[in-house]
């Protein structure tokens, strides 16, 4: 298993997480000031985001070592 693997297995659970972490906020700010409903809202969509940016960033190709 190589690192790019790891990466992608680590971004999916963050984003297993992030998802309904976000949702829950999202439906849950109604009683904060409206300054802390954006920085609720936007703080944890970055839960969702950055994983998602990462399972888009295409993995390396490793070529396997030549036998001599």
């Amino acid at each position: 298993m190589g690192t790019t693997s790891v990466a992608r297995l680590a971004a999916v659970s963050a984003l297993l997480f992030g998802l309904p972490h976000f949702g829950y906020h999202l439906g849950h700010v109604a009683h904060f000031a409206r300054i802390d409903q954006v920085l609720i809202v936007a703080t944890t969509g970055l839960g969702v985001v950055v994983p998602l940016v990462l399972l888009a960033v295409p993995g390396r190709r490793v070529n396997p070592p030549g036998t001599p």
